[in-house]
């Protein structure tokens, strides 16, 4: 469940009605429901290995439906199910960093303005939103920073040289994150259109790649070499 290796007992699940039939994603309306009704939840540390659509239409198609399945099981099945209103917020908070891509739209051209402006020495902005934007550029940077150190050692359980991965922190830099920041702009406002319009409801399939062929035959053939 949500990408995190989250398990449960499929008894539990039955027991509390199964899936909903009429929400886009299961995952966390599931996970909300065994929360709310003190099941547990288990987790698996060790980091999953999934398939990604390969294209970036493809990866819309995913996103939009994990879209309008946030905004679905965050609506009427937290009434349904007796969430108190501080709970529900709680459950926003779920939401929330994929929602709030959509400030990039405004933050992006804001900043590059704003910055042009200061080395032009022609900013109208007060003295305080430089030690402000100071302080944000600090902590994404930390941020990142510890993002890139978890994929460092993630990316050696799929990738074979230092190389690889090194080519591969370069590919995923900062600049072409926030470009993949801004892309998510497509799927929150059809993943929310279709959620106003009841579009969920229609079948969109993700395709994907079978990615992980290789890797299973490569592990599986180190395993029986030793």
């Amino acid at each position: 469940m949500l990408g995190k290796g989250l398990f449960y007992k499929s008894t539990d699940l039955v027991e509390l009605g199964g899936f909903h039939p009429w929400v886009a994603i299961e995952d966390p309306e599931v996970g909300m429901r065994f929360w709310h009704y003190g099941r547990k939840l288990g987790i698996i540390e060790n980091p999953l290995i999934e398939e990604v659509p390969s294209t970036i239409k493809r990866g819309i198609t995913q996103r939009k439906r994990w879209v309008c399945g946030f905004f679905q099981s965050l609506n009427v099945p937290l009434k349904e199910m007796g969430f108190k209103y501080s709970d529900r917020l709680r459950a926003w908070t779920n939401f929330l960093p994929c929602l709030s891509f959509w400030v990039g739209s405004i933050g992006v051209p804001t900043g590059i303005w704003a910055l042009w402006t200061y080395i032009q020495g022609t900013s109208i902005l007060p003295t305080w939103t430089i030690y402000h934007s100071i302080f944000n550029l600090t902590g994404c940077a930390a941020a990142l920073a510890t993002i890139y150190w978890t994929t460092w050692k993630r990316t050696a359980l799929v990738l074979n040289t230092r190389r690889e991965r090194l080519w591969y922190l370069l590919r995923v830099n900062p600049i072409s994150l926030m470009v993949w920041w801004l892309i998510w702009l497509i799927p929150l406002w059809i993943g929310y259109r279709m959620f106003r319009e009841d579009g969920g409801l229609v079948w969109a399939r993700t395709v994907k790649i079978d990615a992980n062929a290789m890797l299973v035959r490569r592990k599986f053939a180190r395993g029986h070499s030793r």
